[in-house]
């Protein structure tokens, strides 16, 4: 199943940790070591939010992005549908 994922939509730790294909655990300590971009939205449901962009662009300039399989999810973002965390390729 998947679902669209513009690039403003909003993305948290457990969607960051899925889409770039880390535990939520490092997502988590990079937040905590003020690794990530500032959030877009400080609180959503009482968490920090980001865009996809945001988080995207992040990944790329650090390195972070793992990029055969970012190509990939890219690929399939430009077209509109992005694999829910549940079926994304490991």
């Amino acid at each position: 199943m998947t679902r669209p994922l513009s690039a403003a939509d909003p993305v948290g730790a457990k969607e960051i940790a899925a889409l770039l294909g880390v535990e939520e655990q490092t997502v988590q300590q990079w937040k905590h070591r003020k690794l990530l971009p500032a959030p877009r939205w400080p609180e959503v449901g009482g968490r920090p939010a980001w865009t996809w962009e945001q988080i995207r662009a992040w990944a790329v300039e650090t390195g972070r992005a793992p990029a055969e399989r970012m190509l990939g999810q890219w690929a399939r973002e430009a077209r509109g549908t992005v694999p829910t965390d549940a079926s994304i390729e490991r």
